[in-house]
């Protein structure tokens, strides 16, 4: 372009820095800026701008700058001055030359692989990341498509506005960069109307949750009224670009990798809360743990403790009329009279009822994430603490959960619906298969919808689970009460940066590995752990350890250590003589793993579907709400072959 030149600058070493290794060691973030401060020898006064460098060598100690040239920018007259028309002489023939000085790095804005960090606050952008650029505005996006040190996984748009062709800078190349991160780039002229920019640009947009993020970069009037229109439609995570330009550049904090990094007393609050339900779990029962195996449900006699009580249950010797052995849940009791039905439905409605509306009443006001809680957070904290108190004095009166009226496969199934849900919000982030998928665009959809409002699914799910089982002290019921609290305290920590741990994330997702193979071993039936232990394993191979930016040679490893363990668990037959190869492809392979990745590609279609079929609906809160409805109708439908294989 004739009007944007390419300066490239090189900054002298200090007198005292002769060793190399005393150099300063000068970093600057992808989008990063300087300030460029020209000067003439006499003048009192010089011109300072600031700008990002397209290309950046801290070795070599050079800069390569975009300038755009304006006829009446005192820059571009300075510059024209020195560079082309030599005509740096005043009327009386004596030269005045230009000083250069340059001062930075500035800017606080981090570009993660899925996040953006300013001062130690995430930006979620897994959902995606939107740059609008005006002019020169595009060099700092063009920086952070070129940095190869933490290519971003989630899905770009940039947005690009020039009054003509001849303003588009460096197209080609960010088309190419675009391509290769599976985004998109649209050059656009800037309407005449501000009312009208932003209804133009938002059409190129994804859908507005708290997982997208927006950063402008332009003139001051564009983004003021980019900002405050993308806000009207609501995008929560709106960033200038140059907005921290001016300050001195820090590196951003570490709150992704340590689990206490946000709300660090809340958490371990949380956490020690946690693990204290499965003591409270035993003391409840006056300190009388189930034997190990738990020998005492498969008596005749069978026993479920409660407290100083104790209560006939059916146990894992129930048979049918013809003496055949009933799949059916242990623990149910043997005569439950009709209070006794009713009693855990009347304290999982209040509860779930109460979860929902705290949640929709966050859900109303679209918060950014932030590390204090608000009045959601505590309200949700109060439910949760009261949830579990009813769930207590329910055991000590009644013993009984849902699973007196629902089947086996509902128990199990809430769960597996629930890991259904988490994977389908992270197909942009780790794909589907070994990382493949991750840029599906026909799942990006319903992924961003399952991320708006999975809060909702997971949550009846999860708050189901929590009332299915009663509190057993047996060990595999300690683990699976664990786990519940894990996830109760995760909707507690809704819209907070900890939320987003993917560590903290991962944890609670993949627990359900552990839990499964307690819940076997504490039946003495260790056969079961291929069904559940190992499967949910090879789930976590195949799917849950990628987009955790562990290296390829770690998960080679990881790999590698389930393929071994398998082999000799079941070359060995260390379950048994009828737990050999053939079982463990039935058990581990085609049981649980078929149907998770099958209910996943349901779902998926079914979405599409139903997204066709709404289409017509109007406003868009109309479509929203049937989507929701039907999409909720859809997740029952899988349930008919969850009840179905799980009680197999």
């Amino acid at each position: 372009n004739a009007n944007c030149w390419e300066l490239t600058f090189a900054w002298q070493e200090d007198d005292d820095d002769d060793d190399d290794n005393e150099r300063e060691d000068v970093k600057l973030l992808p989008g990063g800026h300087i300030k460029l401060h020209v000067q003439q020898q006499g003048e009192e006064v010089g011109c300072s701008r600031s700008y990002t460098p397209i290309a950046f060598d801290p070795v070599a100690r050079r800069l390569t700058l975009a300038i755009k040239l304006y006829d009446t920018g005192e820059m571009s007259q300075l510059l024209q001055k020195e560079l082309i028309n030599n005509n740096n002489n005043d009327v009386d023939g004596e030269t005045k030359k230009l000083s250069f000085e340059m001062s930075g790095p500035f800017g606080d804005i981090a570009y993660e692989p899925d996040q953006i960090v300013v001062h130690g606050n995430e930006y979620s952008s897994s959902d995606g990341l939107v740059l609008i650029a005006g002019g020169t505005g595009i060099t700092p996006f063009l920086s952070v498509l070129r940095d190869e040190s933490k290519p971003l996984t989630t899905s770009v748009t940039v947005v690009y506005l020039a009054k003509s062709a001849d303003e588009v800078l460096y197209e080609t190349e960010l088309q190419e960069l675009c391509d290769k991160a599976h985004g998109k780039l649209i050059v656009m002229a800037p309407p005449t109307s501000r009312e009208t920019i932003v209804e133009e640009v938002v059409q190129h947009l994804p859908s507005p949750t708290q997982r997208v993020t927006c950063v402008l970069c332009g003139p001051p009037g564009m983004e003021e009224t980019l900002k405050q229109g993308l806000t009207k439609q609501g995008y929560g995570n709106i960033l200038l670009s140059t907005q921290t330009a001016l300050q001195p550049s820090v590196a951003p904090k570490t709150t992704q990798h340590w689990l206490f990094q946000q709300v660090p007393k809340l958490n371990w609050l949380l956490l020690v809360s946690a693990a204290i339900l499965p003591l409270l779990a035993i003391a409840i029962n006056f300190g009388v743990p189930s034997s190990w195996p738990h020998q005492e449900a498969f008596s005749s006699g069978a026993l479920g403790f409660a407290g100083s009580r104790q209560f006939q249950i059916v146990g894992f010797g129930e048979v049918d009329e013809n003496g055949e052995k009933v799949s059916r849940y242990a623990y149910r009791l043997l005569n439950p009279t009709a209070i006794q039905y009713a009693s855990p439905w009347v304290g999982y409605a209040i509860h779930q009822t109460l979860t929902l509306f705290v949640l929709y009443r966050a859900f109303q006001q679209q918060p950014k994430y932030s590390t204090k809680f608000r009045d959601f957070n505590w309200h949700m904290l109060y439910v949760q603490l009261f949830g579990v108190l009813l769930k207590y004095v329910q055991q000590i009166l009644f013993y009984n959960g849902l699973s007196e009226t629902l089947p086996l496969g509902f128990g199990t199934g809430t769960v597996f619906l629930f890991l259904v849900v988490v994977m389908i919000m992270y197909i942009p982030v780790r794909g589907l298969f070994f990382g493949y998928g991750q840029h599906w665009k026909w799942t990006q959809e319903c992924a961003t919808f399952f991320r708006l409002y999975h809060g909702f699914f997971i949550g009846i799910f999860i708050v189901n689970d929590f009332w299915y089982h009663p509190f057993e002290s047996t060990i595999g019921h300690l683990a699976g009460i664990f786990n519940d609290a894990l996830l109760l305290g995760q909707m507690v920590l809704m819209y907070t940066p900890f939320h987003l741990n993917k560590y903290w994330c991962l944890l609670m997702e993949t627990f359900v590995i552990f839990h499964a193979a307690l819940i076997a071993l504490n039946r003495d039936t260790p056969g079961a752990v291929g069904a559940f232990g190992f499967a949910f394993w090879f789930v976590f191979i195949v799917t849950q350890m990628h987009g955790m930016g562990w290296s390829k040679l770690f998960r080679w490893f990881l790999g590698l250590m389930f393929v071994t363990t398998i082999l000799l668990v079941y070359g060995l037959r260390v379950q048994g003589e009828e737990y050999g190869f053939k079982a463990m492809v039935m058990e581990v392979f085609l049981r649980i793993p078929v149907l998770e990745y099958l209910t996943i590609f349901f779902i998926l279609g079914y979405y599409i579907l139903v997204k066709k079929l709404t289409a017509c609906l109007k406003p868009p809160s109309v479509q929203r709400g049937m989507i929701i409805t039907l999409i909720l109708i859809g997740t029952a439908i899988c349930f008919l072959p969850l009840l179905a294989i799980f009680m197999i």
